[in-house]
């Protein structure tokens, strides 16, 4: 596995131009994944406690898989 650090584009449907502090790095591929990012958006009334309450950077991997789950996504 390879990890970049910098901000990257696509420059065609199987190359991928990473700016890295390096310098430019030119990547093939057979397919692209895209991953933005998030920011919670957390309602007033449910205060984050990273145990009942939980943003996807508490969710994931979860220590355990709970009995019940309730998901509010706002987007």
């Amino acid at each position: 596995m390879r990890l970049l650090r910098g901000t990257g584009r696509l420059a065609g449907p199987h190359e991928v131009i990473a700016d890295t502090a390096e310098g430019d790095v030119h990547l093939d591929a057979d397919a692209v994944l895209l991953s933005t990012g998030s920011r919670p958006r957390i309602p007033e009334w449910a205060q984050v406690d990273g145990e009942r309450v939980l943003t996807t950077r508490h969710a994931y991997p979860p220590p355990q898989l709970p009995e019940h789950l309730v998901v509010i996504g706002s987007g």
